[in-house]
């Protein structure tokens, strides 16, 4: 549109000149026809040089206006795109963090519950040990323990009277009346308990091998022997 605005000031400019040139000379000559054409002539190409100059100005704004749109398009464009941009980053660090938490806590409830197992297991174990000791105390005579060694790694529980207690290197050797009538039974435990001469306690463990030892008046004697892996399996009244 400026450029026919352009070329139709031109060309009314043009037009305009020859046709007051042309009206000069029949002014001249006193032409009145051609007087009278020559200023129609005027008029006409004065209208075009106007409307020519009213498309010249219309197309800058024109233009300017859809440069300032194109403009603003790209710019909500560019903020658009960065906000979608901004929003998935955002998502993706929350699926992250999320996914993070998850599994924090799946693994503290399967560590939570591994332990919770575990202690249950142990729990089970010990009341079940703790039977089959009862069991065994009550079907194992004394007098069955000091024949052989056929009941070595039965649970079993020994409870009398101390004559002799003695510690080393951490260990106990606790030497216990077993029936209140001079049958010993050489009670050996992992760790410390109160135990001293004349106590009386209850020990639960695990049947071992016979022990011989000498005895002061210069013969030997043979006892059974109980193991006590934990010195809280140890009661002393």
């Amino acid at each position: 549109m400026s450029d026919l605005g352009a070329w139709m000031f031109i060309i009314g400019i043009f037009v305009m000149m020859v046709a007051v040139i042309v009206l000069i000379v029949a002014a001249i000559k006193k032409a009145n026809r051609l007087k009278l054409s020559s200023i129609y002539t005027v008029a006409g190409a004065a209208a075009i040089v106007i409307i020519g100059i009213i498309f010249m100005m219309v197309s800058p704004v024109k233009s300017n206006e859809s440069g300032s749109n194109q403009s603003i398009y790209t710019a909500k464009k560019s903020a658009a795109e960065k906000s979608e941009s901004a929003a998935k980053a955002s998502s993706k660090a929350a699926s992250e963090k999320s996914a993070s938490i998850k599994g924090s806590s799946e693994a503290a409830s399967i560590e939570s519950a591994s332990a919770s197992s575990e202690l249950a297991k142990s729990e089970s174990q010990k009341a079940s040990q703790a039977q089959e000791a009862q069991i065994n105390s009550q079907n194992i005579s004394y007098g069955m323990l000091i024949k052989s060694d056929d009941n070595k790694g039965k649970a079993y529980i020994v409870s009398g009277s101390v004559l002799q207690a003695q510690s080393d290197s951490g260990m106990e050797m606790l030497l216990v009346d077993a029936t209140g009538n001079g049958d010993y039974v050489e009670v050996i435990v992992n760790g410390k308990t109160n135990a001293v001469e004349d106590s009386t306690i209850t020990a639960q463990g695990v049947l071992g091998k016979r022990d011989t030892y000498d005895t002061q008046a210069g013969g030997s004697n043979t006892v059974p022997t109980l193991y006590v892996d934990d010195s809280a399996n140890v009661t002393v009244q």
